[in-house]
């Protein structure tokens, strides 16, 4: 895809955008492909210099994912522009982060790295712990199958038919083990043979996976503070991990697939975690009360599939699949949405603590990063390649570096230059210049003073007439409307057993005239019988050719057209009205009607 083509006014800003951004590295040929969960920057060794940690899932082809071979996975540490050191992940990762576990000297952080079902545990890049999710509980009837076929009752075909049965059960659905789901994907015969020979006498185990990951402090705010790891699974559920003994201290039922999470607040004390499902909609998870059981709210509905999650302050801001990037409140309420004006492929938040300057960037399929400022656009960065993944944060002894990772492999890296200040004003929206300008207004006189003094003296008398106006108004609204009920003069008709909607249309230019009519039953289910039209005008002016019309069975819902033709009967130019009334032949009463005012003929003056 092309670069989108820039106004003068954002080719202005995308320049200063590139001068306030120092190259470091462009690498081209890195191969690296990612996500923006899995980069982290952290100061590993503790010796000032900051490294940029990356989970590289390598070559993502239909092959290589085909066969789950997560042989080329690694976890790989860049310090400076030079790769320091990689390490192999046994499975594809989905999120990367950095913390302190314990408060032993030297404080040295660990690396987090979610892969499957697993949290591995990096310490001086080497690996330190591994914590693997709490199984899941498995089905009896499951269990049973497995049994008979250890015995020798089911044959594996037979087996696979009742697994699959069960899987497909529309009364109730029993999550299956993956020993089971891949004996239902398997066709032929001899294949399954092999498979329950080899499987048939080891235990039947159902794990979940990791889906997102992030961290919050357990109770002190500081840097170096010891942090709880926060896990999100595909069944469903949210754990937040003691970090020494590695025991779910906190257990959340969501009830939808996490994509996002973030956490703020310190889990001792008070804590919110804000979620973002796969069902697009957006939660919050706060920290129970001692009386109180965990549970997850609904905030709001997001307008299609996240792509990030941001939070900038006490705002959250998400991007959306559908060009949409949305600010909401942490209880939900949404602040603004805008437009982009190409589609979101990452976002990330741009943190100068140093100046107390925060902002938003997001990639954009175009080539571009935008940065926002709550929702001005404060700078476009235009890059050579589409970002899938960026990361900014402080790197080598810099404090403001950002990451990029391009969807064809390509790795960048850009710091910040620390004379660098970014315009909090706003491009586009907003007042024109021209609103600046002060006008020239005149100065006070002396009849408007003097106004001023009579509303002053009297705002009582004012006020009280006021109202006698507006009550009088209110009357005269009332005795209109009750008129047009008694006489039947609304377009639909007030009565419950014969709902009759009423429209009409003049065509032509004289002296003949046709009167189109629109009859329409408004109920939802009833049909409307023995409903006739007539019409009444001045018969000095007007000759209606069919002066009673007797209607069939009114379906509802439908909309029955017909036609009348008028006659005009003098040559001077004026005009009358015709009254239309729609009435069942049992009452007199009219259902509804309706006046027509009648235009000028102009056919004898032709």
């Amino acid at each position: 895809m092309t670069p989108s083509v820039l106004s003068e006014k954002e080719q202005k800003l995308a320049i200063e955008t590139k001068e306030k951004f120092l190259v470091a590295l462009d690498d081209p040929v890195a191969q690296i492909h990612t996500f923006s969960s899995c980069i982290a920057l952290s100061d590993l060794t503790r010796d000032g210099e900051f490294k940029l940690i990356i989970a590289d899932l390598g070559k993502m082809d239909a092959a290589s994912l085909a066969v789950n071979s997560p042989s080329s996975v690694k976890l790989k540490v860049y310090q400076g522009t030079s790769l320091k050191m990689e390490n192999t992940i046994l499975d594809f990762p989905t999120g990367v982060c950095s913390l302190f576990m314990d408060s032993n000297t030297p404080r040295v952080p660990v690396v987090a790295v979610a892969s499957g079902q697993n949290v591995f545990l990096y310490k001086n890049m080497r690996p330190y712990f591994k914590y693997t999710l709490p199984q899941l509980p498995v089905s009896e009837i499951e269990q049973q199958y497995w049994s008979l076929a250890r015995e020798g009752h089911l044959s594996p075909s037979d087996l696979r038919d009742r697994l699959e049965a069960l899987r497909q059960n529309p009364e109730e659905t029993i999550p299956l083990s993956t020993k089971s789901l891949k004996l239902i994907m398997m066709t032929n015969a001899d294949v399954m043979a092999n498979f329950v020979n080899l499987h048939r006498v080891s235990a039947i185990t159902r794990h979940t996976v990791i889906t997102c990951m992030t961290s919050i402090k357990k109770c002190q705010t500081e840097e170096d503070a010891v942090s709880c790891i926060v896990l999100g699974t595909e069944n469903g559920d949210l754990f937040i991990l003691e970090p020494e003994t590695f025991t779910i201290l906190s257990k959340f039922e969501i009830g939808v697939v996490p994509v996002f999470l973030d956490a703020a607040g310190e889990h001792d004390i008070n804590y919110r975690i804000t979620i973002v499902g796969r069902d697009a909609k957006l939660y919050n998870a706060r920290k129970p009360q001692s009386w109180e059981t965990p549970e997850v709210k609904l905030l709001a509905e997001l307008s299609s599939q996240a792509v990030g999650l941001v939070r900038a302050g006490k705002m959250f801001m998400v991007g959306c699949m559908d060009q949409t990037l949305s600010c909401y409140t942490p209880k939900g309420k949404k602040v603004w949405s805008m437009t982009m004006p190409a589609a979101i492929l990452a976002t990330e938040l741009m943190d100068q603590r140093s100046r107390g300057f925060q902002c938003m960037l997001v990639a954009l399929d175009n080539c571009q990063i935008r940065m926002y400022r709550e929702k001005f656009l404060v700078g476009i960065l235009e890059t050579t390649h589409k970002v899938s993944a960026m990361k900014f944060g402080q790197f080598g002894r810099e404090e403001g570096a950002l990451i990029t990772v391009g969807e064809d492999g390509s790795l960048a890296v850009r710091l910040l230059r620390r004379v660098a200040k970014f315009s909090e004003r706003e491009l586009q929206a907003g007042a024109p210049e021209e609103q600046n300008v002060r006008l020239n207004i005149p100065k006070k006189t002396k009849l408007y003073i003097d106004q001023t003094v009579r509303e002053r003296e009297n705002s009582a008398d004012i006020y009280r007439a006021f109202q006698q106006d507006l009550l009088k108004l209110k009357l005269s609204v009332a005795q209109s409307y009750k008129k047009a009920l008694e006489k039947s003069l609304t377009p639909v008709a007030a009565s419950e057993d014969a709902p009759i909607k009423l429209s009409a249309q003049v065509m032509g230019i004289g002296p003949m005239f046709k009167l189109m009519l629109g009859i329409q039953n408004t109920s939802p289910n009833k049909p409307v019988m023995d409903v006739m039209v007539t019409f009444r005008c001045d018969d000095s002016l007007y000759d209606v050719k069919k002066k009673l019309l007797q209607l069939g069975l009114l379906v509802p819902g439908l909309s029955y057209k017909y036609e009348v033709f008028v006659r005009c009967l003098t040559d001077q130019p004026i005009s009358g009205d015709i009254e239309i009334f729609v009435f069942k032949a049992t009452n007199c009463v009219p259902l509804v009607a309706n006046v027509i005012q009648m235009p000028i003929s102009e056919g004898s003056a032709i």
